[in-house]
Order: C-alpha cells, then structure tokens, then sequence
C-alpha cells in the first residue's frame, strides 16, 4: 500500500474507534439490549472497508486481477446482507440496529474526507 493508502487506514481506524466509543457510551445508557450489534456492526463496516481497499490495491498493481474486484464485492456484500437477514429474523429492531452501525461508518468516512478537504485548502492559501 502506498503512503497515502495507509495515512487514510490509520485516521479512519482513529474515527472509527471515537465512533466505536461514543455508540458504546450512548448505547450502554439508553440501548442496551443493542449494544453489541451496534458495536459489530461499526467493525464489520470498517473490516468490509479494509477488505475493499486492500482488494483494489492489489488490484491495481496487477490490471489482470480485475475479476478480483467483482468476486470481492460479491463476496463482502453477500456476507453483510445474510448477517443483516439472520438479525432480521430474531427482531426487526436488530435489523435497525445493524444498520445504524453499518452506517457509523460512513459518517467516519465522511469526516476523514472533510479533514483532508480543509487540510488540502489550508495548503492551497500558504502557496
């Protein structure tokens, strides 16, 4: 992976456990029967993310592996929505809660993009 690859890992991995710790403490007080569905949720996000990213890495240094990419996809997604539907099965509630989760996830993805936007901007006015 290269340089840029791994600062991103790194801060996502930073925003992901400030994410992880507040879904903790909230959920600990008000949600408690969700707590651990929440918190695997938000790690099976990251883990899919780490598996996607490093799949295209490796992707891109070898153009011949392309199906990789499909195969990958398939794979990570196939898996994420029969655990989804296995949770689904013993209470809907979970369902919600596996996809407020997941989506925690996004949310790190989301500040990780702004952080480097204004990062990027800050260097753009010193020139």
């Amino acid at each position: 992976m290269d340089k840029d690859t791994r600062e991103m890992l790194k801060k996502l991995i930073r925003y992901d456990g400030i994410m992880l710790l507040l879904v903790l403490a909230v959920s600990l007080i008000a949600f408690r029967e969700y707590t651990i569905i929440l918190t695997c949720a938000l790690l099976l996000a990251f883990l899919n993310f780490l598996l996607n990213t490093a799949i295209i890495v490796l992707t891109m240094r070898a153009p011949s592996r392309a199906l990789l990419i499909v195969v990958g996809t398939v794979a990570r997604i196939g898996g994420t929505a029969v655990l989804a539907v296995l949770l689904c099965k013993v209470n809907f509630g979970n369902l919600l809660a596996f996809i407020i989760g997941y989506g925690l996830h996004y949310i790190a993805v989301i500040i990780y993009a702004m952080a480097k936007g204004r990062q990027k901007n800050k260097k753009e006015v010193v020139k």
